[in-house]
């Protein structure tokens, strides 16, 4: 059934929406369906963000039918096929430019249109200038450019220099855009995200067809493979994406108390359980027992995103001989050889990193500092945890930015970045109070409580939400009063134990009439350039502002840094440079 709340055309916002890959997107879709003024910036020439430019063989790391928007599917040839079992980075960026264009949003996109700085004047003005030095003015920002950025986490290895003079080739996998590279040469890929698995297995393909020796993937532990199908025919999302798979976790902060005795109770069984899904992976595997993850460890490694969604594919090739997987790392290099950790050495010609990228919100501008103006103290709450954000898209201390799909982690990022969308939308059309700032931050305060002493140690650890990621959505659904699945005969079972993927969703979060937004005129911006100058701040905020404690110029540097001119922000980073910087940077496979 569809929401029973009416879109409003009564509000004045102006809305700048960072970023247009699916994040992007959504937000332009749910701000449309709610009659908001917005404008979607990209630096591509299309919709994708990552996905636009990638290397060959990218795909989604789960199945089809848990990697797309509510109410529209991937066609059925995409959604049925077994190679790839998932959509490829071309086809997802065909359908985000179908939903574009189904949305009649065209009009409102800016491609190929590079930011230089987004300036905040208050909290209901921000001006976004574009490196040509023309200015916009809007009344709301939204950064929707991902979690990670275009900067590749490289490792500095001793002898590179060397390895390369030798005719040697060092690669990120981020660059990596054809598979020639692997022709005839021996391989060696250090990492063990989904990155890596597609870089060794185009590698072991040709390895094969040529008569070379097998590709090595170095990995720095052994890590639990979750396969699409456990056991063969039992789809993953059956174990990780029902409420009664929640269960099996740790106590979540935000939970009924029945459920909280319910945990409790169920704890020597939780246990168990555990140790029988590891035996059951372990038994899939076929593994030498020197590659096998510790046991007793599968919980924690899923609470640290150690789990890697893979097909049985990957594994069959590890045990015939076509991967060699090796537990270690490289510790330096030679001409024509790479030096392992346990002292051997290996003939390699090719080294591709793996190794992820670094946290941040770079994807569509060339400077790294992007925002200014607000203050450090009553503005962004950056630890070396990562960013906390009420629900992970609201900074708590202030109006006028939110983050829909830029600083959360969750086995199905497109799905929560729609209902992120739509729970922002709501509130910027006015159908919901703004959330007050006392409640806020003690949930934040809550959150971070809850995570620093379950979660490892990273700046990720704000943004990780994985294993919790049904409960995470029942909040939001809850907040948005969202019509609920499910025929209500059966819904008190359903709940439990149905996977939520977006198709049960289709229809409960969308406003059940929405706004046609007229057209705006034709900009620069249409045909690549940046768009016209527009100088009128347009729209106000839909409740009062919470003015800023002070006006000293604060900076956030995109790849995570804070910049607060006379402010020192604790680090355990060396790098901090004489303006307060703090770089948080991660690892993030995608």
């Amino acid at each position: 059934m569809p929401r029973k709340d009416q879109a409003s055309s009564g509000q004045k916002h102006k809305v700048a929406v960072i970023g247009a890959g699916v994040a992007g997107c959504a937000m332009a879709g749910a701000l449309q369906d709610y009659g908001i003024e917005f404008e979607v910036f990209d630096r591509n020439d299309g919709a994708g963000g990552l996905w636009a430019d990638n290397y060959p063989g990218a795909s989604v790391q789960s199945t089809t039918e848990l990697y797309e928007y509510p109410g529209k599917k991937f066609p059925e040839h995409i959604r049925n096929r077994k190679n790839p079992p998932a959509p490829t980075a071309k086809e997802v960026c065909d359908y985000l430019e179908e939903y574009i264009d189904e949305k009649g949003m065209r009009s409102r996109f800016r491609f190929k249109c590079n930011i230089a700085s987004i300036s905040c004047i208050s909290e209901s003005e921000w001006v976004v200038e574009f490196d040509d030095f023309r200015t916009k003015h809007f009344t709301f920002v939204i950064v929707c450019t991902g979690l990670v950025s275009t900067k590749p986490r490289i490792i500095d290895l001793p002898g590179k220099a060397k390895f390369i003079e030798h005719g040697g080739v060092i690669q990120h996998s981020s660059v990596r855009r054809s598979d020639e590279i692997f022709d005839g040469k021996r391989v060696l890929v250090i990492g063990n995200g989904k990155s890596a698995v597609d870089a060794v297995t185009a590698a072991a393909k040709i390895a094969k067809e040529n008569g070379s020796p097998p590709p090595i993937q170095m990995a720095r532990r052994q890590t639990w493979y979750v396969p699409r199908y456990i056991l063969g025919f039992i789809q993953y999302k059956w174990a990780f994406h029902t409420r009664i798979g929640s269960l099996l976790l740790p106590v979540y902060f935000e939970i009924a108390w029945i459920w909280k005795v319910v945990h409790y109770v169920l704890s020597p069984l939780k246990w168990i359980i555990w140790r029988v899904v590891e035996l059951l992976l372990l038994l899939q595997y076929r593994l030498p027992p020197r590659l096998w993850p510790k046991l007793n460890t599968i919980e924690q490694t899923a609470l640290e995103n150690s789990v890697l969604i893979t097909d049985s594919c990957h594994m069959r090739r590890i045990r015939k001989g076509f991967i060699d997987l090796r537990i270690g790392e490289v510790q330096s290099l030679k001409p024509g050889k790479a030096v392992l950790s346990d002292g051997t050495e290996e003939d390699v010609d090719v080294v591709v990193m793996a190794t992820g990228w670094s946290l941040g919100f770079d994807l569509v501008m060339d400077s790294d500092y992007i925002l200014s103006g607000l203050n450090f103290e009553g503005g962004l709450d950056v630890c070396q945890d990562g960013m906390w954000c009420y629900r992970n898209i609201l900074p708590a201390a202030f109006k006028g930015l939110g983050f829909v799909g830029s600083n959360t982690l969750t086995f199905m990022n497109i799905y929560t970045s729609y209902i992120q969308a739509y729970w922002l939308a709501q509130l910027l059309a006015g159908v919901r109070k703004w959330p007050d700032k006392d409640q806020m931050m003690q949930t934040v305060e809550r959150e971070k409580k809850f995570k620093r002493k379950l979660y490892p140690n990273s700046d990720m650890r704000a943004a990780s939400i994985e294993m919790y990621m049904q409960h995470y959505h029942d909040v939001l659904f809850r907040e948005m009063n969202a019509s609920k699945p499910f025929n209500c005969l059966v819904r008190p079972i359903a709940n439990l134990i149905v996977p939520v993927t977006p198709a049960v969703m289709t229809g409960c979060l969308e406003p059940e009439n929405s706004i046609k937004l007229p057209l705006p005129p034709r900009p620069e911006g249409m045909d690549g350039r940046s768009p016209q100058q527009d100088d009128t701040a347009q729209g106000s905020d839909v409740s009062q502002p919470v003015s800023l404690s002070s006006t000293t110029p604060f900076r956030v540097n995109m790849t995570g840094e804070c910049i607060s001119t006379g402010t020192s922000v604790a680090s355990n980073d060396s790098s901090v440079r004489s303006s307060g910087n703090v770089e948080l940077s991660t690892v993030v496979d995608v």
